[in-house]
């Protein structure tokens, strides 16, 4: 009969291709056989090319996000391994600033060292990791497997070499643990990635590890955050004035310090609401609204206080 055949010579590291068919004549007798040999090494070369690109990062070599993905379900889906997991998230600091400070390439030299540091030391079964989006990779680990001095160790000094550039890297790395397989891996990923996103330490590298009190206060966050426009046209968050004086204790102005009186929450400190909304921005509209507020004041002042002053810090 006809057939074909793909073939691998290890000895030559080469492919072929060998088609066999009968060669017959009008009244179907067999007439001969042809063999077809065609190396087939560049073909099949292309072929595992476009299938890697197709699931790795082009710059690291890691796993891409969507081939990630797949990888994750495929070991918290398999029956045979009873294991708990832990879900990594890892990202720069201020990445932004040190492609803007440094340059692309040096951006570049970043995330490939920090690729081929995971595909070094994470080694263990059982594991992945790739590149997420950005400065951000990912990671699954077995829980007895995680080794935290491992990453504390490496990236409390990291610091990055590429021509005349040196410069410390910070890492913030945020951990969930896996409770339900069937949750969206990119939920996975945003619990993660929330364990560091309130993290202030600019200058340090940190592991955190999400739990239900980190994502009660981002809730919390977000509810502010969606309630700050009302508050400011109903005057909740209004300008507390505390004096200033001369040497000789005569006041000789105020300061004016935001104060939010909250209808459900009732007195709210300005360290319960001023740093949410210095890490989004909405503090421009939290200082135009005391500025108006003091302007206000100070007309009421005029006649009266007209050499006094209100600082708005």
């Amino acid at each position: 009969g006809n057939w074909i055949k793909d073939l691998f010579l290890s000895e030559t590291d080469e492919y072929y291709t060998i088609e066999k068919k009968t060669v017959k004549s009008n009244n179907y007798n067999l007439d001969g056989i042809s063999l077809i040999i065609k190396n087939s090494t560049e073909k099949r070369r292309l072929i595992e090319q476009e299938i890697y690109n197709s699931s790795h990062d082009e710059l690291t070599g890691l796993y891409n996000i969507r081939q990630l993905h797949l990888e994750i379900k495929k070991l918290l889906y398999n029956n045979s391994i009873k294991q708990d997991y832990y879900i990594v998230y890892m990202n720069i600091r201020n990445f932004k600033f040190i492609n803007d400070m440094f340059g692309r390439l040096y951006g570049d030299k970043v995330l490939i060292q920090i690729g081929n540091w995971i595909k070094s030391n994470i080694t263990y079964t059982n594991c992945s990791y790739g590149r997420l989006i950005g400065d951000t990779f990912g990671l699954i680990i077995p829980i007895d497997k995680f080794n935290e001095q491992l990453f504390t160790q490496k990236f409390s000094n990291f610091i990055v070499k590429y021509k005349n550039i040196e410069h410390k890297i910070v890492v913030h790395i945020g951990v969930y643990k896996v409770e339900n397989i069937t949750m969206d891996i990119s939920t996975m990923f945003d619990r993660a990635h929330l364990a560091i996103a309130n993290n202030t330490e600019i200058y340090k590298t940190v592991i955190q590890y999400y739990d239900e009190d980190v994502r009660q206060n981002v809730l919390n966050e977000q509810q502010l955050i969606s309630e700050l426009g009302i508050a400011i046209e109903e005057n909740q968050i209004i300008p507390y004035l505390q004096p200033i004086t001369d040497v000789n204790g005569n006041v000789v102005g105020a300061e004016a310090l935001a104060r939010w009186i909250h209808p459900k929450n009732g007195f709210m400190p300005p360290n319960k609401f001023i740093p949410i909304f210095e890490k989004n921005g909405h503090i421009v509209d939290v200082d135009k609204h005391i500025w108006r507020k003091v302007c206000q004041t100070l007309d009421m002042w005029r006649d009266k206080f007209n050499d006094l002053f209100i600082s708005c810090v």
